[in-house]
C-alpha cells in the first residue's frame, strides 16, 4: 500500500511576520499607556506636594501677618525704620520685612524677647522666610532660612489702608502704621496663579 506523506502545517514567513507586527504593535501600546500612567502619577505627586507647601506656607504668613507688632526698627547706624516695611527700596530679592510678636523661645527662655524680625525673600525660584535673632538690624545677627514654596516664578505684593490699596508700605507717608489687609500673588513656573489675603496685626 502506497503512502502519501503530507507536508507540514506549520505557519509561514508571512504569518509570522504578521503575527511579529501585530505583537509589536500591542508591546508598544502597553509601554506608552505604563509611561502615560507613571508620568500621571509624578504630576499628581508633585501637585499635591506643591499643595502641601503651600497650605503651610499660608499658614504661615497667616500668623506672620496677624501677629505683626509695631515695634520700629533701629538699623547698623542707630536710625530708626519701619516695622513693616515692603517694596522697591527693600534689598535686592527681599519682599517684606515684619517685626511680630510671640516668639515661642521666649515663653522657654526668659531672656528671649517675644518679638521676631521675619524677611520673606524670593531666591532663584524659591520663597523664603528668614526669622532672625534679634529685631534689630545688625551685621552679627544669627538667622534661620525656611524654605516654604519651589518653582515660584514671581511673588507680588500689595496692602490696603483705609480702603486704599498700595504696592509699598514703610515709605514717610505710611512708615508709622501697619496695614490693614496684605494681599500675596504667588505665580508659578507652570503659570498657575495663587493669590492670598491677610488680616495685619491688632487693627485688623
Amino acid at each position: 500500500m502506497k503512502r502519501t506523506l503530507r507536508k507540514d502545517a506549520g505557519f509561514s514567513l508571512v504569518e509570522m511576520l504578521v503575527a511579529t507586527f501585530i505583537f509589536a504593535m500591542v508591546s508598544a501600546s502597553a509601554v506608552a499607556i505604563l509611561s502615560g500612567f507613571e508620568s500621571s502619577r509624578i504630576r499628581l505627586q508633585d501637585a499635591s506636594s506643591q499643595l502641601a507647601a503651600l497650605d503651610r506656607a499660608r499658614a504661615i504668613m497667616r500668623a506672620d501677618f496677624f501677629a505683626a507688632h509695631n515695634r520700629p526698627v533701629r538699623d547698623e547706624f542707630g536710625d530708626t525704620i519701619a516695622a513693616f516695611e515692603s517694596g522697591i527700596q527693600m534689598p535686592e530679592g527681599a519682599l517684606l520685612r515684619l517685626v511680630r510678636g510671640g516668639n515661642p523661645a521666649a515663653a522657654l527662655f526668659g531672656n528671649m524677647s517675644a518679638l521676631q524680625r521675619i524677611d520673606y525673600m524670593l531666591a532663584g525660584e524659591t520663597l523664603y522666610r528668614r526669622i532672625y535673632d534679634r529685631t534689630d538690624i545688625v551685621t552679627a545677627a544669627d538667622f534661620i532660612d525656611q524654605e516654604l514654596v519651589s518653582g515660584v516664578q514671581s511673588v507680588s505684593l500689595r496692602y490696603a489702608a483705609d480702603g486704599i490699596w498700595v504696592e509699598e508700605w514703610g515709605t514717610l507717608v505710611n512708615s508709622s502704621d501697619l496695614p490693614r489687609l496684605a494681599e500675596v500673588s504667588i505665580i508659578f513656573r507652570s503659570g498657575q496663579e495663587v493669590k492670598m489675603m491677610f488680616l495685619v496685626g491688632t487693627k485688623a
